[in-house]
């Protein structure tokens, strides 16, 4: 059976709570089996606890693990196409907001529809139009659409000149 290391460094010297930040690596099935059974059979545990019980890790990384992977309200089945399709649409829609995106996936986590999007669909299928930067026609544009927006850069010349500046 292969041992987890795991080093601890000082986050800095002026943290008088004497935190330590745990170097990140794999859960362990034992450690997912411990931590699914005290979740499951405690009523009244603490993330803390749970840290201390299994040294090495911190409380957030337990709280991480278990509400982005091990919970039963998460699923852990293969992505499907209409699950696919819905978080091209709505990242089309609205960007990386990912909690109110996965409100609309059931089972899954605000942090596994990002993964998703990172590790798979954003490769497939590039970038989306929220993400690609403004041009000088997308702001020519925008100016005609709304001619107010002239007003927030003083006179023309100013215009001109950070029009270029985005060319």
């Amino acid at each position: 059976m292969q041992m987890r290391q795991s080093t601890q460094t000082n986050i800095s010297k002026s943290d008088q709570t004497n935190k330590i930040k745990k170097q990140r690596c794999r859960f362990t099935p034992r450690e997912d089996r411990i931590l699914k059974k005290i979740v499951n059979d405690q009523s009244d545990f603490s993330w803390e606890e749970i840290a201390q019980m299994l040294p090495g890790r911190t409380s957030r990384q337990f709280w991480d693990r278990y509400n982005n992977y091990l919970s039963k309200q998460i699923s852990n089945a293969k992505w499907t196409d209409e699950e696919d399709e819905l978080i091209l649409k709505m990242y089309t829609e609205i960007g990386p907001k990912w909690t109110l995106i996965a409100k609309s996936l059931k089972g899954r986590s605000a942090n596994n529809v990002k993964n998703r999007w990172h590790k798979t669909l954003s490769k497939r299928y590039g970038k989306t139009e929220k993400e690609k930067p403004l041009t000088v026609v997308d702001i020519d544009y925008i100016i005609a659409k709304d001619n107010t927006f002239l007003s927030k850069f003083g006179e023309e010349n100013e215009y001109t000149l950070f029009r270029e500046l985005l060319s």
